[in-house]
């Protein structure tokens, strides 16, 4: 199971910087396909990340693989972490 971040107002998830390259100096690189985001594995990760990066519209996203195809389940971030963020 991959552990993803996913803006929900885009669709986009958080990339892997080894896969793609951030656009710009302190940009963080995003992507539509869930094989290149980057993999937090652990809902701890995503929740300092998020707020490291004071990231907004975003979500959980956990990535099953079944079948050599990726399937894709959202969740708010404020129930997969159990807090609610303030802006």
């Amino acid at each position: 199971m991959k552990v993803l971040i996913r803006n929900f107002r885009t669709g986009l998830y958080l990339a892997d910087r080894t896969k793609i390259p951030p656009p710009s100096p302190g940009q963080l690189p995003w992507t539509n396909d869930p094989e290149k985001a980057h993999d937090f594995k652990l809902i701890d990760r995503v929740a300092e990340w998020v707020s490291l990066w004071r990231l907004e519209h975003v979500e959980i996203g956990f990535g099953f693989n079944l079948r050599g195809s990726t399937s894709i389940t959202v969740v708010p971030l404020e129930k997969a972490v159990g807090v609610a963020y303030a802006q």
